[in-house]
């Protein structure tokens, strides 16, 4: 395809070795980005060696939402396109390519996101074979923007750089900025269709090291959605989107943590997740509850 200027931004904090691989990737892209930005809090976040070769550096506040907006403020006006991948990504050489000349043929879409091949348990060295060994970035392709399809997986999206400039990320959305491609995905349908394209596939390898606490996790899972709820962001109208956040966003993770710990499945910590569920519902209901909250647990 004719050579489009994108722009790639990845978010990233404590994990050098994960992010130098994920940088590999990107660099196997058959369409070069114009710009590579990481957007860091310390410079001590970034591997010491030649992957940088290209790249810019930007240190800015923490957090997922605000470090994706530091790096999009700085990408040129005549950038169209912006890519966001999480720093433990493995790519298919093709995805930048594939998402891009997408979007060029249809203007009514307005942002995408890839299809994971496998999403969480796997290593780098799996992560590779499973993409070479995978045909589906060679089909024809198809935008999914109906149920489970219809939001953003920011772990890797491309954006229209015009519509993305107006909604930017929500920075009342502390640390990792739970939900925060829910909810800019809302946003953006002002502008267009989202869903997730077909052909444009990778691998979320969910590496877990400096992640978050379990307290923490489970208290912004119901937090930060009745944020949303209380600002208007949401896909339902009420009062289903009540009713959707009592079944979907309160009892099921409930459910879940209390059959993960009693089955002694606690890689995520469960029964921290309960702690930060129970004490988010506390606080909706003493009328306290804030997305900020996380910084005190």
């Amino acid at each position: 395809m004719e050579k489009v200027k994108t722009a790639i931004i990845i978010a990233t904090k404590d994990r050098p070795q994960v992010l130098r691989e994920t940088l590999e990737s990107v660099s196997r892209q058959t369409l070069a980005a114009a710009h590579i930005y990481l957007s860091v809090t310390n410079l001590e976040d970034v591997p010491a060696d030649n992957s940088l070769e290209g790249v810019e550096i930007l240190v800015g506040p923490p957090g997922g939402s605000a470090q994706r907006n530091t790096a999009i403020r700085q990408v040129p006006s005549d950038v169209p396109y912006i890519a966001f991948f999480d720093d433990d990504m493995e790519l298919h050489p093709s995805y930048l390519e594939r998402a891009v000349s997408f979007l060029e043929s249809h203007p009514d879409v307005v942002a995408i996101s890839g299809i994971m091949l496998a999403d969480g348990n796997i290593s780098r060295q799996a992560a590779r074979a499973l993409l070479e060994q995978d045909a589906t970035w060679m089909s024809n392709p198809r935008l999914r923007d109906s149920g489970r399809h219809h939001v953003l997986y920011a772990c890797n999206a491309v954006v229209r750089a015009g519509p993305l400039r107006e909604t930017l990320f929500d920075e009342n959305l502390p640390l990792y900025s739970f939900g925060e491609d829910y909810e800019l995905s809302l946003r953006l349908k002002k502008f267009g269709r989202v869903g997730r394209l077909s052909n444009a596939v990778g691998v979320h390898l969910q590496v877990q090291s400096a992640r978050i606490s379990g307290k923490r996790y489970g208290y912004a899972v119901i937090a930060n959605n009745w944020y949303f709820l209380q600002k208007g962001v949401c896909h339902l109208a009420p009062p289903w989107s009540y009713i959707r956040f009592i079944l979907v966003v309160v009892l099921r993770p409930l459910w879940i943590n209390f059959r993960r710990a009693l089955s002694g499945q606690l890689q995520r910590d469960p029964w921290g997740q309960i702690q930060g569920n129970l004490l988010a519902i506390v606080d909706i209901i003493c009328g306290r509850s804030s997305p900020h909250r996380i910084l005190d647990l």
